[in-house]
């Protein structure tokens, strides 16, 4: 359910010169560059092409710099012609395919177009570009948000939006492919392993290649995540992988799952991807001393493991997947400055609409809850600008539903109804106060005036607009009554932020009519003490005052605490207390 507000999103050609900024002049220049390129060239004939020293700065150059710059035109880092690491039987001219990170700069912004209301055949999206070899669509932490709920229609994301913007590119020709550092579900319950499955799906046709592992995804169970993957080495390397090469289950390296590396073409061209967990993601994999058939070993280790296996596949790119802190892939990207791209979870929500360069390297941060992709356009026939970057806000104004994904979630939803989510044990907990839902029309037995408010809001209607959905909802509407993550909210009688179920609260459509909508209860708690009492339920004074009080919640309260729970951020990001309050008001007692 991913919330409304959009960054700009900004069409990065990768701007730069090959050279330091100096007093040279710029004839000189163009005398010097091209016998230094020469004489590169003459050198790795010579040496029989073992390795390829890269035109890059100094260590001590750069160790000048400020090591980790914000991408913008006004600092250009010099033009990195080749892989340095990477060994190549080959001439320079040859190498040269494979160049390393550069800052993209500013080029005009597509914002004012992509502002239009209404759906166009060829959106604003890397309107600037001319056709590149490979593109990148690059995700992270996607936190169960597989669609949005539609309780705000600005709501961004979306796997049906994704789609949409896959279809677009490859309708043009574009060579695509798609990466995610992990992070795809938000608890380790029986709908988020459907929803995982459910996310697979979605990605194969969006022809993602490699995901990572989050500590949510590892919290499913080895034996689980053993189901996702096809076991064969040859096949997996053709489909989508699960990778974590410091990740192993079982103390089973030769399980396949996870992949260490994998390596696959996009077009023609070649990118080399390996995926780790970062050590501070570990502890939130399982408490201390928990057992849970998953191990792990020193990222960096395995990251010199792969680096050192990729020698022999001569690659364009070669990437890495980091499921851990920003800082984590800033420090990643300073031991092995042979990644282009770092791709990292950790940034946040709502990212910033450039990579950051950390060294030789692009750290990109895709944001949270799916509501963006970074799209990264390779180009190595531009000498100056290999690669372009945008940053894609999947918003409702470029983008539409597309029938497939649709196909996708009523297929999710009916597993939701078919296997009961909503009635599982692992849902259920009591009402810390004890007491038991009654329903608002008991609570209207005395609250006469209050209740004819309620009935007049939303928050009465709230279970039928899950049902049958709200207007301005584009495409076909899909019944989210069978879901925990909509019922919670949507009517009485549920934890909504943990999502878990009262005992008494909400079970189902033909037991729990009581409980339709959001509540009176949701609001001022379980009612059953006190409905029994002011029905003559024997009491003293003080128990009966103490049980007036337990229902009481002030407006300070309200304002504070008791709206939030359910109009967050995501679900409600124009929520105004003030404003709202207004159309709910309800002072009176009889």
């Amino acid at each position: 359910m991913p919330r409304h507000r959009r960054q700009r999103a900004i069409s990065c050609p990768l701007g730069g010169q090959n050279r330091p900024a100096q007093s040279t002049s710029p004839k000189l220049g163009r005398v010097l560059w091209p016998c230094l390129l020469g004489l590169a060239c003459l050198t790795t004939l010579l040496t029989g092409g073992a390795w390829v020293t890269r035109l890059v700065p100094s260590d001590a150059q750069l160790a000048s710099r400020t090591s980790t710059q914000a991408v913008s035109s006004s600092s250009l880092p010099l033009q990195n012609s080749v892989l340095s690491v990477i060994p190549w039987n080959t001439t320079l001219a040859q190498a040269a395919q494979v160049p390393a990170g550069q800052l993209p700069s500013d080029t005009k912004s597509s914002e004012a177009t992509s502002q239009s209301t209404s759906h166009t055949s060829e959106p604003p999206v890397a309107e600037d570009w001319p056709r590149p070899q490979a593109v990148l669509m690059l995700s992270a932490e996607t936190n169960g948000y597989l669609e949005p709920c539609g309780c705000s229609l600005t709501q961004s994301g979306g796997m049906s939006r994704r789609l949409d913007l896959f279809q677009r590119l490859t309708k043009r020709g574009w060579p695509v492919a798609g990466l995610d550092a992990g992070g795809f579900v938000k608890r380790s319950r029986r709908q988020d392993q459907i929803k995982y499955e459910a996310i697979l799906t979605a990605l194969r046709s969006l022809n993602y290649q490699v995901i990572g592992l989050g500590p949510a995804d590892l919290r499913l169970g080895a034996d689980f995540l053993l189901t996702q993957q096809v076991a064969d080495p040859e096949e997996v390397q053709k489909s989508l992988a699960i990778s974590g090469a410091n990740v192993t289950f079982f103390e089973s390296p030769d399980l396949g799952t996870p992949l260490r590396t994998k390596t696959f073409k996009i077009g023609e061209v070649k990118a080399c991807v390996v995926s780790v967990l970062g050590k501070s993601r570990r502890d939130d994999v399982a408490p201390a001393g928990v057992a849970n058939n998953i191990t792990f070993s020193d990222p960096d280790e395995e990251i010199r493991k792969a680096i050192e296996q990729f020698k022999g596949e001569k690659p364009h790119l070669l990437i890495l997947l980091n499921n851990g802190t920003v800082d984590e892939a800033k420090e990643f990207a300073r031991k092995f400055p042979a990644f282009q791209l770092i791709v990292t979870t950790g940034g946040p929500e709502d990212p910033q609409s450039k990579p950051v360069m950390e060294g030789r390297s692009w750290i990109i941060q895709p944001g949270q809850k799916g509501k963006y992709v970074s799209l990264v356009g390779y180009f190595p026939d531009d000498v100056k600008t290999p690669f372009r970057y945008e940053l894609i806000d999947l918003d409702n104004r470029r983008f539409k539903a597309t029938k497939p994904m649709e196909n996708l979630m009523a297929d999710y939803q009916k597993r939701l109804e078919l296997e009961q989510i909503s009635l599982t044990p692992e849902l259920v907990i009591p009402h810390p106060s004890g007491r038991k839902f009654v329903g608002s029309k008991v609570c209207g037995d005395c609250h006469t005036k209050a209740y004819e408010k309620w009935e007049e809001t939303g928050h009465a209607k709230a279970t039928k607009s899950i049902i049958h959905g709200r207007g301005g909802i584009e495409g076909e509407y899909i019944s989210r009554i069978y879901d925990p993550e909509c019922i919670n909210c949507h009517t009485t009688g549920w934890e909504a932020q943990q999502v878990l179920r009262y005992d008494s609260g909400y079970r189902d459509l033909e037991t729990s009519a009581h409980l339709f909508g959001n509540g009176c209860e949701n609001c001022h708690s379980p009612g059953s003490e006190h409905v029994r009492i002011e029905n003559g339920g024997k009491a003293t004074e003080e128990e009966q005052a103490a049980a007036r009080l337990a229902m009481r919640v002030t407006l300070d309260q309200a304002k504070k605490t008791t709206c939030y729970q359910c109009h967050d951020g995501d679900n409600s990001p124009g929520f105004e207390f003030d404003k709202y309050w207004k159309e709910i008001a309800h002072p009176w007692r009889d």
